[in-house]
């Protein structure tokens, strides 16, 4: 069983009353009239709360602006819409009644049929109103959560680390001739690489963050580094090439770890056994443009659409049927996109990927 809309109406004029309520015979709503404003302010705290309130602007004792502005003075009556019931058609007028709290202005002279679809559409605005503060509400304690989550992961990663840094950094004193220090330094460089990361993504949180700038070539000389056993693996030739000097405004964790590592994680997944990556960096203006190329299986449009898409994540299985999650590309195009940098994908099925970057160059 549907519950009807409450609506109450205030004029002076009976007649109004029985036009008004003649108006909304047999539909959605109930209608209480009321003759006197300052009798229906003594009798509203006691009554059910309303949908609707419509008022009349000229009246005795108070006007319809008066008795707006005492109503929005009601902690529980503040967000319900008022409407004006009126014949008057002054400029000025209107204006003060929306800066009382006005939402919509009804002509005595409306026909049945528009007074019902123009109250029922205030009503609907109303209730998409209540349904987006519910969500607003809910996404806030959402996002409050996820904070305290979010401080918890970075504490307790944090102590891990340093517990891992502590141990290699005693291993690199105690070994230092072993066969294992090649390792052991390549581990405590990975730990380095992880506090970087960690900084990063703390930094992101921060309301003011420090513009940061980082030199291309050596986050390429980093992701030799990282990527290094995984291209031996598959006997890849890898190079890169890149001049000193040029750098770009995003932060080195980032340019490194969520925007070049996981466009070569693809460009290692998909390229064949004794395959080639390449990756360079040229200035060009006021950009910087960064490239990576591979000689792998390549992909048709289709594949690049899902890719590209905001909302569509997407996988397929390397050439050892290597699996992924589909999220690397998604994760590297949210920090291009944050650092205002620009994304091309030229691809041909059999014939490798080229993936193309621009960033603002930092030093203009």
């Amino acid at each position: 069983m549907t519950t009807k809309k409450a609506i109450y109406l205030v004029d002076d004029m009976v007649t109004n009353h029985l036009i008004f309520k003649s108006h909304l015979k047999n539909s959605a709503y109930d209608v209480l009239a009321f003759k006197a404003p300052l009798d229906f302010l003594k009798q509203i705290s006691e009554l059910p709360k309303p949908d609707l309130l419509v008022f009349d602007i000229e009246m005795p004792e108070m006007n319809g602006l008066e008795l707006a502005t005492e109503i929005k003075k009601n902690i529980e009556l503040q967000n319900v819409p008022i409407i004006f019931f009126t014949s008057l058609d002054d400029e000025e007028m209107m204006t003060n009644a929306y800066h009382s709290g006005a939402v919509e202005f009804i002509s005595k002279s409306m026909k049945g049929t528009e007074l019902r679809l123009r109250i029922e559409n205030i009503l609907n605005l109303e209730e998409l109103k209540k349904k987006t503060i519910i969500l607003n509400q809910e996404l806030t304690q959402k996002l409050k959560i996820n904070q305290i989550l979010f401080r918890v992961l970075f504490h307790d990663l944090a102590n891990l680390i340093s517990i891992i840094d502590a141990n290699t950094t005693l291993a690199q004193a105690v070994l230092e001739n072993h066969p294992a220090m090649k390792r052991i330094e390549k581990t405590a460089k990975s730990v380095l690489n992880l506090k970087e990361i960690l900084n990063s993504i703390r930094s992101l949180t921060d309301a003011s963050p420090e513009i940061q700038t980082c030199s291309v070539k050596e986050a390429f000389q980093n992701i030799e580094f990282i990527f290094a056993d995984r291209l031996n693996q598959k006997n890849l030739k890898f190079e890169y090439q890149c001049d000193e000097g040029i750098n770009v405004e995003v932060p080195k964790s980032f340019l490194i770890h969520q925007i070049l590592a996981n466009f070569l994680t693809n460009a290692i997944k998909f390229s064949p056994e004794n395959g080639f990556i390449k990756i360079w960096a040229e200035l060009s203006q006021e950009k910087v443009h960064i490239f990576i190329q591979d000689s792998g299986t390549g992909m048709s449009d289709e594949v690049k659409v899902k890719i590209l898409s905001e909302d569509q994540y997407f996988t397929s299985q390397g050439t050892q049927q290597e699996k992924g999650t589909g999220s690397g590309v998604k994760i590297a195009q949210f920090f291009i996109k944050k650092y205002n940098g620009e994304l091309e994908i030229k691809s041909e099925k059999d014939k490798g990927t080229l993936i193309s970057l621009s960033f603002q160059n930092a030093f203009l």
